[in-house]
């Protein structure tokens, strides 16, 4: 049922089925699932990355970092400490012309922690002629 029912059943003193009834038919209503994204970024952070990418092949391709000769292996970790809504908590009612809602997969928030394991090795080219 949808969360406005539940609330509204016992107040309007009416029965659930005319109450969908309403919010379907006659409101043109419908229950969703928000979509899960992997994260929100601005235009601003999207564009700071591209800039950044950019300039990284830039210094490899003309040989001015030695980072490439670098193995370099990690593995993170985020620990959430907090329990994100299921799926039936996270439905809303929007009506048939509005965007389908949208629900960050791992929102920023201060109740997560990241442990992060680096392995770092030179690797050495020999040149045989």
């Amino acid at each position: 049922m949808l969360p406005t029912i539940r609330f509204e059943h016992p107040l309007l003193g009416i029965d659930t089925s005319q109450i969908k009834l309403k919010l379907h038919k006659h409101l043109g209503m419908k229950k969703l699932c928000s979509r899960w994204i992997p994260h929100n970024l601005t235009e601003a952070q999207i564009t700071d990355c591209i800039t950044w990418c950019s300039s990284m092949l830039t210094r490899f391709k003309e040989g001015a970092s030695k980072l490439v000769c670098y193995t370099v292996t990690y593995d993170e970790t985020w620990i959430y400490c907090y329990d994100p809504k299921s799926k039936w908590q996270s439905t809303i009612c929007v009506y048939r012309d509005e965007p389908k809602p949208t629900k960050v997969w791992r929102e920023r928030s201060a109740s997560k922690r990241m442990i992060v394991s680096f392995l770092i090795k030179l690797v050495t080219w020999l040149l045989l002629l």
